[in-house]
């Protein structure tokens, strides 16, 4: 290959990544969460906490699934304190993480 042709791939590779990378983070419902990182509403199921994928939650897979969890906030979404997070309670919390994106999508767009 020659040094024109393999510029030009060069700089096609580029070009294409960086409209994928501005595409990716332009979408319409995507914010920045506390750490810089994108933020999608797919990204606000808690589901990711099941570790053995059994449709509840349990005190010890929400400790272990994130280093910021601890036992007080379990409680605090454990609605019926029976020490689980079962799908009524994921979609409780998740809607109320989906209202707080929303709102901190308007309050955003509002700057």
């Amino acid at each position: 290959m020659n040094k024109f042709a393999l510029w030009i791939s060069v700089l096609l590779l580029i070009t294409s990544a960086k409209i994928a990378f501005a595409n990716h983070h332009e979408a319409d419902d995507a914010v920045q969460d506390e750490n810089g990182h994108q933020m999608t509403t797919e990204d606000l199921s808690i589901a990711y906490l099941d570790a053995n994928k059994d449709g509840v939650i349990t005190q010890q897979e929400y400790l272990d699934g994130d280093s910021q969890n601890d036992a007080k906030k379990f409680k605090h979404m454990d609605a019926n304190g029976d020490g689980l997070l079962d799908l009524s309670e994921q979609r409780e919390i998740e809607a109320v993480y989906q209202e707080l994106h929303e709102q901190y999508k308007a309050k955003t767009k509002s700057i």
